[in-house]
C-alpha cells in the first residue's frame, strides 16, 4: 500500500508519499504558486503529484471556505474565491445569531453566503457552486463531491444534522442541485478533501478536546478537536467538522 498525501494550502501545493507503516518517503514535492485561475492550480497539483508518483490512494487537505462557480459544463465563470476575498457583504433575511447557531459560521464575507450575494450583484450565474476540493476532485477523478469536512467551512451547512442548511439555502436562492454530492466516499482511489486546519490538528497530535492545536501561515487560528457528535456554537467561536 503506498498512499500520497497532497496538502493544497493558500500560498503552495505540496505531495509526499507514505509507505503502509505510516513512514514518509524520500522526495516530497513543494511548489509555490500565486495565481487562483482554477485551472492552473489544478496543474499545480497535478505538478507535484507526477513528481511524487503515484499511489494505491491520495488523500487531499485544502484551504477551506473557497467558493468556485462554474457553468454548464462545469467550466470556471471566476478565479477562486478564498476566504482573503471580502468584498462581499452580509446577506439580508438571515438573522446572525440563529446562522450561526444553525451553521457554526458567521455572516463574514469570508463564507459563501455574502461571496455568493456578490455574484449574483455582479451578474454572475452559476450552474453549479463548488469549493475548490471539489473541482480538484472532479479534474484529477472526473466527479465532482465535497467531504462533510469541506462542506462545514462553506457556511451553507449544519454541522449537526450532516446537511446542508436549508434556510440559508432559500435566503439565498441556492437549490440542493446546485451544490457538488455530499459524500467522503473516494472516487477511483482519490478521497474528496478535508479541511487542511482540522488536518493540522490530527499531524500535530491535536485530537482531544485536552490539547489546543495553534497554526500560523497566511492566517493564525487556535482549533480543538472534540469527540462529541453533537455540539452547540459557542459565541464567537466557529464550529467545523473533521
Amino acid at each position: 500500500m503506498r498512499v500520497v498525501a497532497l496538502d493544497v494550502g493558500s500560498t503552495s501545493v505540496r505531495a509526499v508519499a507514505y509507505d503502509e507503516s505510516g513512514a514518509a518517503e524520500p522526495g516530497d514535492a513543494h511548489l509555490v504558486y500565486d495565481d487562483l485561475d482554477a485551472d492552473r492550480l489544478v496543474d499545480a497539483c497535478r505538478a507535484v503529484l507526477a513528481h511524487v508518483g503515484e499511489g494505491d490512494e491520495l488523500a487531499i487537505s485544502c484551504f477551506w471556505h473557497s467558493l468556485l462557480p462554474v457553468d454548464e459544463r462545469d467550466r470556471p465563470l471566476t478565479p477562486v474565491l478564498t476566504w482573503r476575498d471580502l468584498a462581499g457583504s452580509e446577506p439580508p433575511g438571515l438573522d446572525p445569531d440563529a446562522y450561526h447557531g444553525r451553521t457554526g459560521c458567521f455572516l463574514h464575507p469570508a463564507y459563501w453566503p455574502a461571496k455568493i450575494g456578490r455574484l449574483a450583484a455582479e451578474g454572475v450565474r452559476a450552474a453549479r457552486l463548488l469549493s475548490f476540493p471539489d473541482y480538484l476532485l472532479l479534474r484529477l477523478a472526473g466527479e465532482a463531491r465535497t467531504s462533510i469536512s469541506t462542506a462545514s467551512g462553506t457556511g451553507l451547512f449544519d454541522p449537526n444534522a450532516l446537511d446542508w442548511d436549508d434556510e440559508t439555502l432559500a435566503a439565498l436562492g441556492v437549490a440542493r442541485t446546485q451544490l457538488a454530492p455530499l459524500s467522503d466516499e473516494p472516487v477511483a482511489a482519490v478521497h474528496p478533501a478535508l479541511g487542511d486546519g482540522a488536518c493540522s490538528n490530527l499531524g500535530a497530535g491535536c485530537t482531544t478536546s485536552e490539547r489546543a492545536a495553534v497554526t500560523v501561515g497566511t492566517s493564525a487560528a487556535v482549533r480543538v478537536l472534540d469527540g462529541r457528535t453533537q455540539l452547540e456554537p459557542r459565541p464567537g467561536l466557529f464550529l467545523y467538522r473533521l
